[in-house]
């Protein structure tokens, strides 16, 4: 089910409004900047600080350049072309990749209630939505 953010902002002052407010809605999470978005030094960061990650690798991925957006569609045989070579590192590479690029997916907010609660929110809210003078119809 898919809602405009301000048909669930026309209650003023609701759990709902708070929420979904511009202002709060971009701060929301601000540690969850799109790995897709990182620079080449945000990418080599990451690798220096990872603890699993041997330096070597983060030298590897500074050296080339690689941003964010590269780094998550990295697979095995990129590493390798890129000169990972030994098998453990190549796994261990893997999987922070693979995490990495669970938890850039894992951004959607839930709102707490079972669908058909949800639903019948929705609804009213979409009521009170052509309930107002400036509404038009798409």
């Amino acid at each position: 089910m898919m809602v405009k953010r301000s048909t669930l902002r026309i209650c003023v002052d609701s759990v709902l409004e708070r929420q979904f407010d511009d202002s709060k809605w971009t701060n929301q999470y601000p540690d969850k900047i799109s790995i897709k978005n990182w620079s080449c030094e945000e990418v080599a960061n990451w690798a220096k600080t990872h603890a699993e990650i041997p330096a070597e690798v983060a030298l590897i991925f500074e050296e080339t350049g690689v941003n964010g957006l590269e780094l998550i569609a990295l697979g095995r045989e990129e590493l390798e072309d890129l000169g990972i070579q030994e098998p453990g590192e190549l796994s261990t590479v893997t999987k922070a990749i693979n995490v990495l690029r669970a938890k850039d997916q894992n951004k959607t907010i839930f709102i707490d209630h079972n669908p058909y609660c949800f639903g019948k929110i929705i609804d009213q809210l979409r009521v009170k939505a052509m309930c107002r003078e400036e509404y038009m119809a798409l």
